[in-house]
């Protein structure tokens, strides 16, 4: 995803990048402009810090954002934190009775020396989506989220630079810093389906450079003569629990699909026409969705008024969170329906993305080249 151009970033520092994640290199912290020679503590908080983060599906209990709260459950990690389209260095895959869903956030951080009372501080925050942050329980950024119904003097302001990551100045002598213990708390709400958080803070000019942790997923579609992850999902009418493993010594034609997809629904009456016909040659034919849950999928069946006794059909265990699936973060889906072969040894050999077009033909040549014998009528 690029950059916004200089003018749309002139416009509003605070637009978010649509359909993604701003990728964000190098940035410099620059000195307030006190005047003021007097050596004070370096970086605080880098990127990639490691935070404290709410993994339930309600919203941690009231006075979550104070110093002494005890947060001695909550689960931890490194940042970049969510759940959105580029991988994170930890992922949040919680299903929230909130949707979509919020996401929560505390770090504690130690100040050596008592800050100067004059100049200013740097927060740099790289993220896609709506956040609120308070500083040792008091609230010091809102961006992208309704107003105050205060005006506070210490209140963020945008720094001139307007690049990514936000920018935001504030005036040590209106923020509750302090010698020891203090407390940073944000809370996210997603932007496009998606979160992603980093913060770095800094009281001096600093070069900060982004160390983000990120998974190594594909970059496409799993490519040919790749053994397939172990790929495990739920079984929509029995609930039994399946592996792709059990598929071992057997062609297998492996759809993955989304609940909301009219291209997948469109495809379904085809894919069970071939399981019905090639269950004879030992092929099986499975259809597993990886982004909508298992309430998502019946009603889906209910409207579509059909049945499709002849596929294996089933939901993946984080089907209602596409980014937390096997099939985003290992198999590289990022469009459905995407479209395996898989050996008797459990090795692709085919792929495709879409149920027509080119890419579609090719595959069902891929098929019959790998010796499945399709209905005529195909």
């Amino acid at each position: 995803m690029d950059l916004p151009s200089a003018p749309e970033r002139d416009a509003s520092a605070m637009r978010e990048c649509v359909g993604g994640i701003c990728p964000v290199g190098s940035e410099e912290f620059s000195r307030g402009t006190d005047g003021s020679e007097e050596p004070v503590q370096k970086v605080t908080i880098p990127f990639g810090a490691t935070w404290k983060y709410w993994d339930h599906p309600v919203p941690p209990p009231e006075g979550w954002q104070a110093e002494g709260f005890d947060d001695s459950g909550w689960l931890s990690g490194p940042a970049p934190l969510g759940y959105c389209f580029r991988e994170e260095g930890t992922h949040i895959h919680t299903e929230s009775t909130i949707d979509p869903r919020p996401a929560y956030f505390r770090l504690n951080f130690e100040l050596q020396e008592q800050p100067r009372d004059t100049g200013r501080i740097r927060l740099a925050i790289h993220r896609h989506g709506r956040i609120i942050a308070w500083l040792n329980g008091r609230e010091v950024v809102r961006d992208n989220a309704p107003t105050l119904t205060v005006n506070d003097a210490d209140y963020w302001t945008p720094s001139l630079t307007q690049e990514f990551p936000l920018q935001y100045s504030l005036n040590i002598q209106y923020l509750p810093l302090r010698r020891g213990s203090n407390l940073l708390a944000v809370e996210m709400r997603p932007c496009y389906r998606s979160i992603c958080f980093d913060l770095a803070l800094s009281l001096e000019d600093r070069s900060l450079p982004r160390q983000p942790v990120f998974h190594n997923r594909p970059a496409s579609l799993l490519g040919e003569g790749v053994t397939l992850p172990d790929l495990v999902w739920t079984e929509l009418d029995t609930n039994r629990t399946r592996s792709i493993r059990e598929f071992l010594g057997q062609k297998v034609i492996l759809d993955i699909m989304g609940a909301q997809c009219g291209p997948c629904w469109t495809a379904m009456p085809k894919l069970e026409y071939w399981a019905a016909h090639l269950r004879e040659q030992n092929v099986a034919v499975a259809v597993v969705c990886s982004d909508g849950t298992r309430k998502d999928m019946r009603t889906r069946l209910t409207a579509e008024c059909k049945n499709f006794p002849n596929v294996t059909l089933g939901v993946e265990p984080f089907g209602g969170d596409l980014f937390a699936t096997v099939a985003y973060r290992e198999l590289g889906v990022e469009a459905f329906p995407s479209m395996f072969l898989i050996d008797e040894k459990g090795i692709v050999r085919a792929r495709a993305v879409g149920a027509a077009g080119a890419e579609y033909d090719l595959f069902v040549q891929q098929l019959e080249a790998n010796g499945i014998r399709l209905p005529s009528d195909h």
